[in-house]
């Protein structure tokens, strides 16, 4: 059965969704993952008020990976583990989530939003930077309508609420942010 002329198709009374290929099914997961990824900072404040941080970010990376070792365990081979590899899990998942963790329990979860919402612009600088990469016009410009998107939205709830600073939270979820990012 040839997977892209499979159709997923979502009820709604009014309207259906109709994702023929799996490409608006991929845009379909990112958005999504976005939706759950925007709600983790409240979330994970809300938990860690009940559960010790590095409890917290073990309980949940040894989920994640009970549930994907079915999926990659015929395919993991020891010799793909180099120590880049090892130090970008230690990088990416365990000092990245250490920081954002301990810094989400020092700062507002608003704050933390907000920090990681620029985690796309972090990673188009440090790109620039470290890789070299060109910066196209149209990511620029989708950069920039990134930047003022996001400064609509929360510009009221800044403007009612203020924008409150936990100075060591704050710089802790702005390292998370650029660790996770390298």
């Amino acid at each position: 059965m040839n997977l892209n002329k499979q159709k997923l198709v979502i009820f709604n009374p009014k309207h259906s969704l109709r994702f023929d290929n799996l490409n608006n099914l991929a845009v379909l997961a990112i958005i999504i993952s976005s939706l759950i990824w925007g709600a983790t900072p409240a979330i994970m404040k809300y938990t860690l008020l009940t559960v010790p941080v590095f409890s917290l970010g073990f309980l949940r990376f040894f989920a994640a990976s009970l549930i994907l070792l079915p999926f990659v365990f015929k395919k993991i081979n020891i010799k793909d583990i180099t120590p880049l590899v090892v130090g970008a899990a230690l990088l990416g998942i365990t000092v990245h989530i250490s920081f954002f963790f301990l810094g989400l329990k020092l700062t507002t979860a608003l704050n933390a939003g907000i920090i990681s919402a620029f985690y796309p612009i972090l990673t188009l600088i440090f790109a620039h930077i470290l890789l070299s990469e060109k910066i196209k016009g149209n990511i620029l410009v989708g950069a920039v309508l990134g930047i003022a998107g996001l400064g609509i939205i929360i510009g009221k709830d800044i403007l009612t609420s203020g924008f409150t600073l936990s100075p060591l939270g704050d710089f802790l979820i702005i390292s998370s942010a650029i660790v996770g990012v390298l």
